[in-house]
């Protein structure tokens, strides 16, 4: 778990680097809500609570804007599906 924990605090800094970008193709709004699904997951893990069903509505919508809207090659898209497919797997 520690390995998808490090993972998802990664991906959170880049997001938020990225929010600062101004010339970044990503839609602002999805970034914060992608950083407030994904250190609400963080904190959940790190304190033994799993799967909130809230989280598996919310990944779902995450997952549709980054294959909908967002670059397939960039790293935080990239990333974002495979913390997504980690999650769904239940955490190793």
């Amino acid at each position: 778990m520690n390995i998808f924990l490090n993972k998802l605090e990664k991906l959170i800094i880049e997001m938020k680097e990225e929010i600062k970008n101004p010339k970044s193709s990503f839609p602002k709004n999805q970034l914060h809500k992608s950083i407030d699904v994904f250190s609400d997951i963080r904190e959940s893990l790190l304190l033994k609570i799993i799967h909130n069903k809230n989280h598996n509505y919310e990944i779902e919508i995450i997952l549709r804007w980054s294959i909908d809207v967002w670059d397939w090659e960039s790293n935080i898209t990239k990333t974002t599906w495979e913390i997504i497919q980690d999650y769904k797997q239940g955490i190793k």
